[in-house]
Formats: structure tokens, C-alpha cells, sequence
């Protein structure tokens, strides 16, 4: 049944609300879910975010902006340690570690926001598999994260006293454990990115981000594997953040506008 259809008629499938996911079946066109009261009408257009809850779009601008504020974190932190590598210094080095947890826990928890599952959303293919598979490879890198730090710290105050050489060296072994986890769940957490990407593209719509998600599918873990130069690295993080500010720039256009179109001379340039 069309959404203009309104007026005397009632709703004759079981349609849930597109904000609470109350069925509404039986009640009017021209109604309101009696739960928290979205209009019938607008739970009939279909699954794109402009006519999402406005809460649920805010949570996904919020994460994309902090996912994005993440990466340039981390490339300004690798210019420093490049630096620091020159300079010398273990103390130095741990202080940048710390500002590189603060770094990583900011993308982490825009990751999570990011993944936020949509309560309203109207079709049976709601991304759960690889949202769900983001948000476990999230919490694994952040205990990693933690106890990398955590455990490097430890060994380098340790290591100045004879007597505690060997258990610096064993923290340090557990450090490097706690570092190649981190490793494994970034790997997953990224290939669990794209496929969620690919999954939210076509609800913005984009094509750009969709085709932008395929692609670093496969060339971002080539461009890293190959770490020979600095330039490789470099170029995946830069169209990995495109392609997220290409998000974030749909999903303020939506907020703003009310509507987006895949318009590249309109939206994203």
C-alpha cells in the first residue's frame, strides 16, 4: 500500500514503527504510532536515514566524526614518532604511546558509535553480522591496547634494576602478545568496517562510499602490506577517511536538508 494512500484507511500488513518497532497493523494511514508516536506514514517510506530516527542518525554522525578525528590523530602521531626516533629517549617514547591509547580510544569508541544498531529500521537485512563482529573486534583492541601500554610501561620502570631484567623481559613478551592480539582484531575490525559500510551505503544512498568500501576491501590491506615506503600507508588513510568524511558530509546534508542525493558536484566535492 502506498504512504500517500491516507485518510480513512488502515494499514493491512504488519509494519513495524520505524522508530520504536511497534507492529501497526490495523491503525490508520493517516495515524500515529500510539507507542511513541511517529506518524503511520512515515514508517511506510523505507529503510533510507533520512527517514530514520534523528537520535539514531546523530549517533552515527557522532561516531564517523570521532573515527575520522581518530585517524588524523594518528597520522600526526606518527609525523612525532618519526621525530622521536631521531631524538632518542624511552620516556618520550612512552609518552607518545600514551597519547597513541588516547588516539586509539577515541576511533574505538566512534567505531561503537558507528556500529549502532538502528531499533526502527524497517528491512529483515539489518547488518547484524559484520556490526556485530565490529563491536567485538572494538573491544578486543581496546583491551590490547591497554594492556600493550600497560605492560610496556611496567617493563620500562622495571628494566633500570638488575635483579628485575628477567621480569621486564617477560612483561615485555606479554606486551608483544597483547600487541599481535591488537593486530588481529584491527584486521578484523577493519574487513568488519567495510562489509558494515557497504551494508549502510546504500540507506544514505551513495554509490561513492559503496564503491570506495569495496575497493579498499581488497588495495588497503595491499597498500599497508606494503610498509616498505611511507608513502603507501599513507595514501590508504587518506581514502579511508574520504571515505568517511563522505559519510559524515551525507549525513549533515540529511540532517540539514532533510534529503540527499549522490550527487558528487553537489554533496561531496
Amino acid at each position: 500500500m502506498h504512504p500517500s494512500d491516507t485518510g480513512t484507511k488502515t494499514l493491512e500488513t504488519h509494519q513495524p514503527c520505524i522508530r520504536c518497532s511497534y507492529d501497526l497493523y490495523g491503525l490508520p494511514l493517516s495515524g500515529s504510532c500510539p507507542e511513541c508516536g511517529v506518524a503511520v506514514e512515515r514508517s511506510l517510506r523505507g529503510d533510507l536515514l533520512q527517514y530514520a530516527d534523528d537520535n539514531y542518525r546523530a549517533t552515527l554522525l557522532r561516531g564517523v566524526s570521532l573515527i575520522m578525528f581518530g585517524i588524523l590523530a594518528h597520522l600526526v602521531l606518527f609525523i612525532l614518532v618519526m621525530f622521536a626516533g631521531i631524538a632518542g629517549g624511552a620516556g618520550i617514547g612512552f609518552a607518545l604511546s600514551i597519547l597513541s591509547l588516547a588516539a586509539t580510544a577515541t576511533g574505538l569508541y566512534g567505531y561503537f558509535l558507528y556500529a549502532s544498531p538502528d531499533p526502527g529500521q524497517l528491512s529483515n537485512n539489518r547488518g547484524e553480522k559484520p556490526r556485530q563482529i565490529l563491536r567485538v573486534a572494538i573491544v578486543v583492541s581496546a583491551i590490547a591496547a591497554i594492556g600493550q601500554i600497560a605492560l610496556g610501561g611496567l617493563a620500562l620502570f622495571m628494566a633500570p634494576t638488575p635483579g628485575q631484567v628477567g621480569a621486564a623481559e617477560g612483561v615485555m613478551m606479554l606486551s608483544a602478545v597483547a600487541g599481535l592480539a591488537g593486530s588481529v582484531a584491527w584486521i578484523v575490525q577493519f574487513f568488519a568496517a567495510m562489509l558494515y559500510t557497504k551494508w549502510l551505503s546504500p540507506r544514505i544512498p551513495s554509490s561513492r562510499v559503496l564503491k570506495r568500501a569495496s575497493l579498499l576491501m581488497w588495495l588497503g590491506p595491499v597498500l599497508f602490506l606494503l610498509f616498505c615506503t611511507v608513502v603507501t600507508p599513507l595514501i590508504a588513510l587518506i581514502m579511508y577517511y574520504n571515505m568517511f568524511s563522505w559519510i559524515r558530509k551525507a549525513l549533515i546534508t540529511i540532517r540539514d536538508e532533510g534529503e540527499y542525493f549522490d550527487d558528487p558536484t553537489k554533496i561531496l566535492n
